[in-house]
């Protein structure tokens, strides 16, 4: 009995032993399944908290799905350390599940990449049921591959067209390989040029797509109107680059001068804009025969345009301006332009885009601008001021999602229309999500009549917007935003709302007003190493009158002379912003009538001004490299005020109180 007593004993025991290794067992699982799933979250925290690693932002700015192929078009972001992968999780209508993953051409920061993916990438034959796809970065750490946190998802047809036409819609396809414009321009007869576009009649609801991949020499003319829910839409077809409207003709049958020097003649007006195998060459004023390497000039008394290049141009692509603008939308409206590339208009004033005063209810967006009209100085200090990317001076505009750089004039202009001179100008025009950097005037300007009448600038939105200037910039001094009226021409620009932009390494001020400016609001900006000369300041109002602005919400900091500039204290509101200069030897808060002021303190007490605002670090999350978001320690949290705005920078929701800066912080 003992022995039996014994022998059951210890098998208790080990089965107390067994039960205990298998709850062990199962709690370790446990604990890695709930890894599994909070790691994401606890990266994104990381994030957050300052470590600027796990920051990923991304954008699908276009997700076309065809019978056997997807494209995927994504715009990342600035912030998170370097990644060694994209992935895509595809779903289809059905709920199943597929994934892809590109490792070899990745996307660098404030880049845009268009992907392709095929069967083959999928293990399908059909995509006709794919309607979802999000994006996520791979990155290491400790050796180890993660995968970020879902940057953003998109459902099918979004941001542009594949082959499909959209229902209800009737669509038009240009080829400039393999068109005809013989034929009748549906999706296997398409034609060829623009010039048979400007003479056709279309309807409202009508797309016109220009292929992928493909470039167009020519201007197209928008002569037909949409209406109201049904917009006539300029757009992109198939997979690949975006179509190019190039305003530029490859010029060949060069003279040799002697020294370098290439003369062509009949060139009856300035090109204003001159590249040689993709290389944008300097104006060399005056120089005619003797410009120097790598510049260009134009003598109008001979109608011949100099280049020295190195070489006898007809060796390579000579290309000079001879369009004005690549779109010229005039008496118009209910227009769409999306998903097209300007480059290399010139010859006059020029613009990748124009709008003209009788136009209105356009949407110019997901386009590219770059590198129309003449950046350089025509003489010592004196700015040729030529070419803009949207020159806009109509009514119930929006310019939203594009990419401007290297713009000779400005990334995107509203102005009053100096033909007209009647009193009326530009009202509720909407500039927002766009990237605007490098432009030779400035990125955005605002202004009333320049010259031949009276015509006022009236209410515009500037909101979520990233503006800036990179180190290799080499032009004149430049603002982010400037605004004006004209005081003789009797022009006002007024109610002007400046909100949840993003602006760093400006050249001369990130937001700067003159004469005739009235009700401009100011709200929830980051201001970052503002200015490169002297005076240069964050918030620049530079006129001695004593029209009505609120600042609100902004953070600045390092502004190269001062943070705030103000001319005129009167019926000026400023509070509840974070103002804050981190590098000791002379830089300003601020320079208020007149009087300079390094002491916070004091500057409060003379002013009156900036009564619930901080003047301490704002906390970035890593601002040098351009991720304003802020650390969870950060001052600025909870501590601005409500102006009724309802979405940050990123489209946060805004929960009373707001946090100063262009980000809500996200836990």
């Amino acid at each position: 009995m003992k022995l039996k007593s014994l022998i059951s004993s210890q098998r208790r025991a080990q089965a107390q032993i067994i039960t205990v290794v298998l709850i062990i067992l199962i709690v370790i699982v446990g604990l890695i399944i709930v890894w599994n799933v909070v790691q994401p979250l606890i990266e994104k925290s990381s994030g957050q908290a300052g470590a600027g690693a796990f920051s990923y932002k991304a954008e699908i700015k276009l997700f076309n799905v065809e019978p056997s192929y997807a494209t995927i078009e994504i715009s990342r972001g600035a912030g998170g350390k370097e990644i060694i992968g994209v992935k895509f999780i595809f779903e289809d209508t059905s709920g199943m599940i597929y994934s892809y993953e590109n490792k070899t051409d990745l996307p660098d920061e404030l880049e845009t990449k268009t992907y392709v993916v095929g069967s083959s990438d999928l293990g399908i034959t059909d995509f006709s049921n794919i309607e979802k796809v999000g994006v996520y970065f791979i990155y290491e750490v400790d050796g180890a591959e993660r995968i970020s946190m879902e940057l953003d998802s998109a459902k099918r047809s979004l941001g542009g067209l594949g082959d499909t036409c959209p229902v209800g819609g009737v669509c038009y396809y240009i080829d400039s390989t393999n068109g005809d414009d013989i034929w009748d321009g549906n999706i296997s007869y398409p034609w060829k040029t623009i010039a048979k576009v400007n003479g056709e009649s279309f309807n409202p609801g009508d797309y016109i797509l220009f292929k992928r991949g493909e470039v167009w020499r020519e201007q197209l003319n928008v002569l037909s109107f949409g209406s109201a829910g049904s917009p006539i839409t300029f757009g992109a077809y198939g997979v690949g680059e975006k179509p190019i409207i190039n305003g530029a003709d490859v010029l060949k049958g060069w003279n040799d001068e002697g020294e370098g020097v290439y003369s062509k003649g009949g060139i009856s007006y300035n090109p204003q804009i001159v590249v040689y195998n993709g290389n944008v060459l300097n104006y060399d004023v005056g120089a005619n025969d003797n410009v120097g390497f790598n510049d260009w000039d134009w003598n109008d008394s001979i109608d011949t345009l100099y280049v020295n290049v190195g070489e006898n141009p007809d060796n390579g692509d000579l290309e000079a301006g001879m369009r004005k603008f690549g779109i010229d939308i005039r008496n118009n409206w209910y227009i769409t332009v999306q998903d097209i590339e300007f480059m290399h208009q010139g010859a006059g004033y020029a613009a990748g885009v124009y709008i003209n005063e009788n136009s209105h209810h356009v949407t110019v967006q997901n386009c590219l601008f770059h590198n129309i009209g003449n950046r350089d100085e025509i003489s010592p200090g004196m700015r040729g001021e030529k070419g803009d990317g949207v020159r806009c001076r109509g009514d119930h505009n929006i310019i939203q999602n594009n990419t401007m750089h290297h713009c000779g004039h400005v990334g995107v202009i509203i102005e009053g229309n100096e033909e007209a001179g009647d009193g009326s100008g530009p009202e509720n025009n909407t500039v927002q999500y766009n990237i605007i950097y490098d432009c030779y005037h400035n990125l955005v300007d605002v202004k009333g009549i320049t010259g031949g009448g009276t015509t006022d600038v009236n209410e515009v939105d500037i909101r979520y917007n990233r503006l800036y200037f990179t180190d290799e910039y080499d032009g004149l001094p430049a603002n982010g935003i400037f605004m004006r009226g004209q005081a003789a021409q009797d022009a006002d620009t007024t109610n002007i709302r400046i909100y949840y932009n993003i602006f760093y390494n400006t050249v001369d001020d990130a937001i700067q007003t003159d004469e005739r400016v009235d009700n401009l609001y100011i709200y929830n900006n980051v201001l970052y190493k503002t200015g490169r000369n002297p005076w240069n300041c964050g918030i620049s109002l530079q006129t001695d009158s004593d029209f009505n602005a609120v600042i609100k919400n902004n953070i600045g900091m390092d502004g190269y002379y001062c943070i705030l500039r103000i001319e005129n204290s009167s019926n000026k509101i400023v509070d509840n912003n974070c103002w804050y200069q981190s590098i000791s030897g002379g830089e300003k808060i601020s320079w208020i009538d007149g009087v300079t002021y390094d002491d916070f303190d004091g500057y409060r007490s003379a002013t009156g001004f900036d009564a619930n605002s901080l003047n301490e670090n704002p906390l970035f999350v890593d601002a040098p490299n351009n991720n304003f978001h802020l650390q969870p320690t950060s001052p600025c949290i909870d501590a601005g005020i409500d102006v009724s705005l309802t979405e940050d920078f990123e489209g946060n929701s805004i929960i009373p109180p707001p946090d100063i800066g262009a980000y809500e912080y996200v836990s």
